[in-house]
């Protein structure tokens, strides 16, 4: 459980952050429901846990930040879209070779796919839509690509100040923002959020 809780802090803050605490638990409990789903269809045995949730969030940080470094046991530093890839195809391989393992590579499996498929076809904001397409891409966002020209000065004024955070974001992390810059983010981002359909209009 504390391994699970490190790891929803560490991938999980930014995302938060950025999607807001509303989106973000529906995306959580949704990514766990799914895990339980591949559990009761394709495992022999019931577990609980909320690891697959924790997956789902993992993929999630993946997409959004794909280049963004982590460091394996604090030392070998790896790109966390590969980091991602290595372990859910591990989880994929231990789930096809271990029957009756006490360990859900399945429910692993589930909460990963879940998260996945519902980034890429399910409602959420702006920025993470634009990040599926672009996994093994680096370079800046483009979510300003979905913004009308014709928006008003306070919604191109938040565009700006959210797009060079999330830049700082991709290049040093979350953690090491200001406090001015933790609160213009989110204040710029449920501005955003808020006025979605007329920025996409």
């Amino acid at each position: 459980i504390l391994f699970n809780m490190f790891i929803l802090w560490m991938f999980g803050t930014e995302l938060e952050y950025e999607w807001g605490t509303k989106e973000f638990l529906k995306f959580y409990f949704l990514s766990g429901i799914g895990a339980g789903l591949f559990i009761t269809l394709l495992s022999p045995f019931p577990t609980i846990g909320a690891s697959g949730a924790i997956y789902g969030v993992m993929v999630a940080y993946a997409l959004r930040y794909p280049d963004r470094m982590i460091y394996i046991y604090f030392l070998f530093p790896v790109k966390v879209k590969y980091f991602m890839l290595a372990l859910v195809g591990f989880q994929f391989l231990m789930f096809v070779g271990s029957a009756y393992s006490t360990i859900s590579y399945v429910g692993h499996l589930g909460g990963a796919v879940v998260g996945y498929v519902y980034l890429k076809y399910g409602h959420l904001s702006y920025k993470i839509k634009n990040e599926i397409s672009g996994l093994f891409k680096g370079g800046k966002s483009d979510s300003h690509l979905n913004y009308t020209k014709g928006g008003n000065k306070k919604t191109e004024y938040y565009r700006k100040v959210v797009d060079e955070i999330l830049d700082k974001i991709n290049k040093v992390g979350y953690l090491n923002l200001t406090e001015e810059e933790k609160r213009l983010l989110e204040e710029g981002s449920r501005y955003l959020r808020e006025h979605e359909d007329e920025n996409l209009n």
